[in-house]
């Protein structure tokens, strides 16, 4: 179980997992509870490579705040899974205001523990749903031992699943305009891009973490850049290859 170590500092303390205070080897990233950081990590083992990758390569997740300077919006987190990013993104933007799409009711509630533990609550909106292109009933299945490669289904077959809500995306917008979209849910990019050119929204950063397993992924980047945005490359792993994508007037 992670706990909040109580004689940490308020700027340094940060939520311990179980192996918080491992010996790492050189060129490691420090321990977890060393670091500005707040996070809340559960028993789930990609809990603590999430909280690495947003302290080792902030780059690939957190576009600079200029880009989004002359854009009022929110910050739409779509697979908020656990709550990480949504929280160092709060940390990061301070003026904006946050909403993040978790199918998984448990995970929605450890967003929340995430949100409550670094201040956020109050500048975000948790919605228990899965992006999608039209309203049909789906199920989330997963590996009980680890979310790694949870997937949305709207058919039925193995394994552990629950039912989940579908919403379009102006559904989870409720009309708010939107300032930066990050994107990493197991295919909904597919669900995304589409509904971003059809109702014309086009805000001026995206991050997108695409999943070849679940689509073309060169025809939805030739999407994306004939919206008008420039692509460039931040991770070019073949299985998780990630990507912002900026528009052309805000470079």
């Amino acid at each position: 179980m992670a706990r909040l170590s109580p004689d940490a500092s308020p700027l340094s303390r940060a939520f311990s997992t179980r192996s918080s205070s491992r010996a790492l080897g050189r060129n490691q990233t420090p321990p977890l509870g060393h670091l500005p950081h707040r996070f809340f990590l559960s028993e789930d083992p990609i809990d603590e490579a999430i909280a690495r990758d947003i302290i080792s390569h902030p780059h690939k997740l957190f576009p600079r705040p200029e880009l989004l300077a002359s854009t009022p919006g929110v910050i739409l987190d779509i697979g908020g899974h656990h709550g990480l990013y949504a929280a160092e993104a709060l940390r990061r933007y301070p003026d904006r205001k946050l909403i993040v799409v978790e199918p998984h009711p448990r995970w929605c509630e450890l967003i929340t523990k995430n949100l409550v533990g670094n201040g956020g609550l109050a500048r975000s909106r948790v919605v228990n749903a899965c992006l999608a292109l039209d309203r049909s009933k789906r199920t989330l299945r997963f590996d009980p031992a680890s979310s790694w490669g949870a997937t949305v289904q709207s058919c039925t077959g193995g394994g552990v699943a629950v039912e989940v809500e579908s919403l379009t995306l102006p559904e989870i917008l409720r009309a708010e305009p939107v300032a930066l979209i990050y994107c990493n849910a197991e295919g909904a990019e597919y669900s995304l891009v589409p509904q971003l050119r059809a109702h014309e929204l086009r805000p001026p950063v995206l991050v997108l973490c695409v999943h070849p397993e679940y689509g073309n992924a060169d025809q939805l980047r030739a999407e994306v850049r004939s919206m008008d945005y420039v692509e460039s490359v931040v991770s070019n792993n073949s299985q998780r290859p990630a990507y912002h994508y900026t528009r052309t007037n805000v470079r």
